[in-house]
């Protein structure tokens, strides 16, 4: 087995000595007193430049894996400097993606009530018409939402066009890789027909949508020549009853 000290590693390939080592610090004696006779300073040798660039990758490589998991925070896989300036009072808000770009393209209010998921998708732009071909995609794990994997025709291991179709999430577990659930059908009386209303100060889309106790989205559309989605996380909580009126008392006969 390979010792995991710094003496046994290589970087891109080349050797690399512990920097304790006695060989080490003897060609570093022999670069100083090079450098105090000419009075030119040393570069260091090329295996502590691959060291060095090695470094970098691996750090380059941490970093980003930290992004990734920071990016995928409670509410969304990305921030925009604009995105959810502006919020409805009542409402959460995850940033609209552009697919092909990563670039945040606008924003969409969403608000769950028990088992029901309402959006309201805001494209900045304001492209007249409105969304089409419409998917939403369930989970009530990280994998692969986590990922940021969009919702396409063949990302999940159940698919339905009907709320009376929707399977428990305790029902089984999807394929490994897949969503559990693929959501489609913008017809009326169809998971993801919506109609337009207003929110705040804008007129949007609202979708209404069976979710049963599921809490991880992605949601994807096409508007106005742009291919958007949407990832984001909303957990069932029971819903508050309506208390029942309170009675009007009489005054005495």
């Amino acid at each position: 087995m390979e010792s995991k000290g710094m003496g046994s590693r290589r970087a891109n390939g080349v050797g690399w000595r512990n920097d304790n080592s006695a060989e080490l610090r003897r060609a570093h004696s022999r670069r100083r007193a090079l450098a105090a006779l000419d009075g030119r300073p040393r570069l260091p040798g090329r295996g502590w430049l691959s060291f060095g660039a090695a470094s970098i990758v691996v750090l380059a490589i941490a970093v980003a894996a930290v992004i990734s998991v920071d990016s995928r925070s409670d509410e969304a896989l990305a921030t925009g400097p604009t995105a959810c300036a502006s919020v409805p009072a009542g409402y959460s808000c995850t940033p609209l993606l552009n697919k092909g770009t990563g670039a945040t393209i606008g924003e969409l209010f969403y608000q769950r009530n028990g088992t029901t998921l309402t959006m309201f998708p805001h494209v900045f732009s304001s492209p007249s018409g409105g969304p089409t071909d419409e998917k939403l995609c369930l989970d009530d794990d990280g994998s692969p939402w986590v990922s940021g994997a969009s919702c396409l025709g063949n990302s999940a291991g159940t698919k339905i066009t009907s709320c009376a179709d929707l399977p428990s999430p305790t029902s089984g577990e999807e394929p490994s890789g897949k969503y559990e659930v693929f959501i489609s059908g913008s017809d009326p009386g169809e998971p993801l027909h919506w109609t337009n209303q207003t929110i705040g100060s804008l007129t949007l889309p609202r979708f209404d949508v069976c979710v049963s106790t599921y809490h991880k989205f992605s949601f994807h559309f096409n508007w106005g020549g742009s291919s958007i989605e949407a990832f984001f996380k909303s957990y069932y909580t029971t819903p508050t009853p309506t208390p029942p009126p309170t009675p009007t008392p009489h005054p005495p006969p």
